[in-house]
């Protein structure tokens, strides 16, 4: 018979892993993340729908959201620094239901989708490179594994704290490959610096833009309906692709048409939570805008000459706007810092609220053309009202000697009043000067 002592810790040794799992909840996210990707890869099921890009893809599109609103089954075949090649080609060849009466692809394009380095898909790879045991626990006992996952002090304090932080969130949508994503606080330049390094390097290239149209031209001999879009960012993200990349948009839509594809335009705007990838709700929008083009047939077909597509600039439903004119001496407006034990911060726009009260402007959005001569540098461009601030560091998108543009999106704070004034700002923590050649500024209505 056992002894009483020894039950008794059984039990309360039960009670304590059942509440330990109730408040971590025990979901690790590489864990999940693995569970998701095995799950695209190695899934025997056949789909309807397959939508298919890089981690713009797999962050910001809901292939549920989509499938449901067509009635049809959908996946979502986004991958890290996914390209537009022959692996994801047959990935998609591979789960797309041939015997579907209405077999749709959709491709999301990225200029950083057709360079070389996206074209290897090593993300794709190394999923395919996993032992067979790898793929059996993912795939099939995924949840078992996932109840015995360990835990630790440390996540549960931070579940039991709960306090407001800037971590990243995610939520992990395996069976339809779509991972939410935000941070508490976005931080709309966090990936900026990394694009530009990368297509300063690479650009989007022929060769795999061709091979591109020849495999939309061959699903289409198929039946097969093949969708493309440019995948919405935030604007600077855009002007990066645009100028560093150097990415054609007009030519590439041409020949996506010609080769037999459908194109969707994004009219909407979306917000990014890292300057690159949309946060969740956008990214749920998105996905309801794509199903409710397609559903209605609201697509391109033909290729017209500057046709009008992802006009992101369009800003609408703003109630004024400023154009501030410089004088030719403001336009080469000098800063340097002479105290080197703090930052020089200039105001370059000031504005009293009192006319944006009486308006109903709850948002405000900047666009500035700058260039440095010289060298980069790291300095912050911003917009506040009282304590509430928007900052972007300009290092992502500026090369020296060329002008380039930067876009800063403000929402003002809910008890703002008709006293408080905005303030837009250059914080330069360098002895380095800088050119300022336009200011842009729009009052935007609720």
């Amino acid at each position: 018979m056992f002894n009483k002592k020894v039950i008794l810790t059984l039990l309360l040794s039960l009670v304590v892993l059942a509440i330990i799992a109730f408040i971590t909840n025990n979901k690790m996210d590489d864990e999940n993340y693995k569970a998701l990707f095995v799950h695209k890869v190695f899934t025997k099921q056949k789909y309807d729908i397959i939508i298919a890009g890089d981690s713009r893809i797999y962050r910001g599109i809901s292939a549920e959201i989509i499938g449901d609103k067509l009635h049809l089954s959908a996946l979502n075949l986004g991958f890290s620094s996914g390209g537009h090649s022959k692996l994801l080609f047959d990935l998609i060849d591979k789960h797309l239901n041939n015997n579907s009466p209405n077999k749709i692809i959709i491709l999301g394009i990225t200029p950083a989708s057709l360079t070389d380095r996206a074209a290897e898909n090593g993300h794709i790879k190394r999923i395919l490179n996993r032992k067979k045991e790898e793929v059996l626990e993912y795939e099939y006992l995924f949840p078992i594994k996932l109840f015995f996952a360990p835990t630790t002090p440390y996540r549960i304090r931070k579940k039991l704290r709960n306090k407001p932080s800037n971590d990243y969130r995610q939520e992990f949508h395996t069976d339809d490959g779509w991972i939410a994503s935000w941070y508490d606080s976005p931080i709309p330049y966090r990936a900026l610096k990394s694009y530009k390094d990368k297509f300063i390097k690479m650009k989007p290239e022929n060769e795999i833009i061709q091979a591109l149209y020849k495999k939309v031209s061959e699903w289409k001999s198929k039946g097969i309906k093949v969708y493309g879009f440019f995948v919405p960012s935030s604007k600077n993200m855009n002007e990066l692709e645009k100028v560093v990349a150097d990415f054609n948009s007009d030519k590439f839509l041409k020949g996506f048409l010609n080769a037999g594809g459908y194109w969707i335009n994004i009219e909407n705007q979306y917000s990014s939570f890292d300057g690159s990838h949309l946060e969740k709700e956008s990214a749920i929008r998105l996905s309801k805008e794509i199903a409710q083009k397609i559903s209605n047939k609201n697509i391109i077909r033909n290729y017209q000459p500057n046709i009008k597509i992802n006009d992101i600039y369009d800003i609408k439903d703003f109630k004024y706007k400023k154009d501030i004119k410089l004088t030719p001496d403001s336009a080469a407006l000098k800063l340097f810092n002479n105290n080197n034990s703090k930052p020089y911060n200039t105001i370059i726009y000031k504005d009293v609220l009192s006319e944006a009260k009486s308006k109903n402007i709850s948002k405000i959005s900047i666009e500035a053309v700058i260039a440095y001569p010289e060298a980069e540098t790291q300095t912050i461009f911003g917009c506040k009202v009282n304590t509430k601030k928007t900052e972007i560091k300009t290092n992502y998108s500026t090369i020296s000697g060329e002008p380039c543009k930067l876009f800063l999106d403000y929402k003002l704070p809910e008890n703002y009043n008709k006293t408080d004034t905005l303030k837009v700002y250059i914080n330069n923590e360098e002895n380095s000067k800088f050119y300022l050649d336009s200011l842009k500024i729009w009052y935007i209505s609720n």
